[in-house]
């Protein structure tokens, strides 16, 4: 179970820290990779499903939001509130 959540925040992890745009890198910073630790094993499955789902110009606007998404509204503002 160990290997397993510290293998999605790898993924997580790998997939955010170098995203091409100034403003992404600093918002993946701020809302998932400062936080990584905090999520439990259901949140960062969550995240991986939003990274598989969405472009990083998409998860930029949930973020901001700019774009609502019902199935992951919930979880950006508890992210975002964080």
């Amino acid at each position: 179970m160990i290997n397993y959540k510290n293998n999605l925040k790898k993924k997580i992890l790998f997939r955010l820290i170098y995203t091409g745009t100034k403003e992404s890198d600093i918002l993946f910073k701020k809302y998932f990779i400062n936080k990584i630790e905090d999520f439990n094993l259901e949140e960062l499955n969550t995240i991986i499903q939003i990274l598989s789902e969405f472009s990083d110009t998409e998860i930029l606007s949930l973020l901001k939001k700019e774009t609502i998404n019902n199935k992951y509204d919930s979880f950006i503002n508890k992210i975002i509130e964080k």
